[in-house]
């Protein structure tokens, strides 16, 4: 598999295009939230060092290293749900001639799909996390750069939604309805405001 993070932008658009199994919707969701992130980051490394600033400097600092953070887990995760869509392939293909054989590989499948299930949730889970100070970093952010806040929360926005969708994908497989439930109350709490949030910033942007 290839390092994604490590390559060429263009290496990994050119695979997301093509007709391989993977690169796909969530590792793309992990890309499009990594970019709304560095943008937030962005705005502020623009902020700290300005004496225009100053009063909000060691809050932004603070914002900065958890975004930061945030970003290069999401980083991680564009490679990880790779890695985790190839389980559930793997799980897939495997002989099914006999009643044992179909019995391990349901099992195979039902496991290797809560595991990948895992991905998506953290993309939204860091997000989800990266919106919440969006909010904040319109409010103390440098004037100037208003508009990659708002940019940067519709890319999370999106990214969060994207993420959503790949663990409702993998909710509609497994057939534990306790697990199933309690995922989708975990899902239902991260996405719970966050277009409002993003709303918010837009429409708080005063050019």
């Amino acid at each position: 598999m290839n390092n994604y993070i490590d390559s060429p932008l263009k290496e990994y658009l050119d695979d997301l295009a093509s007709n391989l199994p993977a690169p796909g919707g969530g590792s793309a969701s992990a890309l499009v939230g990594s970019t709304g992130v560095a943008l937030f980051c962005m705005v502020a490394n623009f902020t700290v060092g300005k004496e225009k600033y100053a009063e909000v400097e060691d809050e932004v600092r603070a914002m900065l290293k958890k975004l930061e953070s945030i970003r290069k887990r999401l980083d991680e995760l564009v490679e990880e749900d790779i890695l985790s869509y190839s389980e559930v392939s793997g799980a897939y293909k495997l002989p099914k001639n006999t009643d044992e054989e179909k019995k391990a590989r349901s099992e195979a499948i039902q496991e290797a799909c809560k595991k990948a299930l895992g991905v998506p949730m953290e993309i939204a889970s860091n997000c989800s996390d990266a919106m919440l100070t969006g909010r904040r970093l319109l409010e103390i952010g440098n004037r100037n750069l208003v508009s990659d806040v708002g940019v940067g929360a519709v890319q999370l926005e999106a990214a969060l939604n994207g993420a959503a969708m790949n663990v409702n994908v993998n909710l509609a497989i497994i057939r534990d309805e306790e697990y199933v439930n309690q995922k989708k109350k975990e899902l239902e709490k991260l996405l719970d405001g966050k277009a409002d949030i993003k709303n918010e910033i837009v429409g708080g942007m005063n050019f």
